[in-house]
């Protein structure tokens, strides 16, 4: 075992959580796992390698439990919930009857969401095409909820599309925020 992760909690949806059903097993193996809340060792670092700096934001875990995989470790997510995180500025919104949850996040922090997710796309869709297909379909997701559901959709769109453009071009690292007058 490489890395364990533990559910978490959204304190900011009413306790939304990522957990999952108490009867069903305590664990389950998975292709990646937010770095928050989790355990690795030292020997885990120095086989996976160190964090991404490029990346600092967004996707930086994910890259990280994709090389521990392909060195052979497991990444392990606990399902019993262990503690509070917030991703953005969580609202839900109803559509159809359906429970859609956003982010609500800046323009910027899209950018490299966007950016990070489809350099790790094009890295890994030989090697791991489900989970680069996941990484799509989450883009793809974040951008229908911009334009349904969110405020400063020009700006966040704006944003997107400039992640996804420097990410064909291999531009990484920080940015500066740009103004959109």
């Amino acid at each position: 075992i490489g890395i364990i992760g533990m559910s978490w909690c959204d304190r900011s949806i009413n306790g939304k959580t990522d957990a999952h059903d108490a009867s069903g097993p305590m664990y389950s193996e998975k292709r990646g796992i937010i770095t928050s809340g989790s355990l690795f060792s030292a020997e885990t670092y120095k086989t996976a390698g160190p964090f991404r700096e490029e990346f600092f934001i967004d996707m930086v875990d994910y890259d990280f439990c994709l090389r521990a995989r392909a060195k052979g470790l497991l990444v392990i997510k606990l399902h019993e919930t262990g503690f509070e995180h917030s991703l953005g500025c969580s609202a839900v919104h109803r559509m159809f009857g359906m429970k859609v949850i956003t982010y609500n996040h800046n323009a910027l922090r899209l950018y490299y969401r966007i950016r990070n997710a489809s350099v790790l796309v094009g890295e890994y869709l030989k090697s791991d095409p489900l989970f680069s297909m996941a990484l799509v379909t989450g883009n793809i997701r974040i951008v229908c909820k911009i334009i349904l559901f969110e405020r400063n959709k020009y700006r966040k769109m704006v944003e997107v599309i400039r992640g996804i453009r420097d990410s064909l071009v291999g531009k990484s690292g920080k940015r500066e925020q740009v103004s959109y007058d």
